[in-house]
């Protein structure tokens, strides 16, 4: 629901929007994409043909464009006879409890960043649990390598800009927490 941008620069996009419907026959939607100024679509308006019995549909834009600093949403929406749908949910299923669905407006916000970078950089990055920082990272155009805490030990770390271990990664990697030492090296080295 969220990525990043650098403000001020050109950047480019794929968003992609999922149909259903859980009627059989099929349905004609317009779906269209509400930008923000600053950015345009190949076409921010379709018109399709979402296929019946809870197939799904992604229709795709390219969204190009420079932002200034801020947060930018862009809304979708998909029109049928019956009427305007501006929703989109996640479903929570388990064992151990009822499917939930998750409800939220049709919406990616972009926050364009004020970033400076000196130089290429490099990123060295080891994943935590449940986090996407790495792809926010590639986003603002940084380098990102991802480490595996394993090899960690063995891994020549001098050409990184920087090494970013992400959230709870100590407490759900044995490996890094054996190979921290190799990380305390790195930035006694300036690192």
């Amino acid at each position: 629901a969220v990525q990043y941008a650098p403000a001020r620069s050109p950047i480019e996009r794929s968003l992609r929007v999922q149909l259903q419907t859980p009627d059989s026959a099929p349905r004609t939607v317009r779906v269209e994409a509400r930008l923000p100024a600053g950015l345009r679509a190949d076409s921010a308006i379709r018109t399709v043909i979402v296929p019946g019995s809870n197939a799904v549909l992604t229709v795709e834009f390219q969204v190009r464009g420079t932002l200034p600093v801020g947060r930018h949403t862009i809304d979708v929406v998909a029109i049928d006879s019956s009427g305007t749908y501006a929703l989109g949910y996640t479903t929570i299923d388990y064992e151990h409890i009822n499917p939930r669905r998750l409800y939220r407006a049709s919406r990616l916000t972009i926050e364009a960043v004020d970033l400076t970078v000196g130089s290429p950089m490099r990123v060295a990055y080891i994943a935590g649990v449940g986090d996407n920082s790495a792809l926010a990272l590639e986003q603002l155009g940084i380098t990102v390598t991802n480490l595996n805490p394993a090899t960690l030990g063995q891994a020549d770390l001098r050409g990184y800009s920087a090494i970013v271990v992400g959230p709870r990664a100590y407490e759900s990697l044995p490996a890094l927490v054996a190979n921290n030492a190799r990380l305390l090296d790195y930035a006694r080295g300036g690192g």
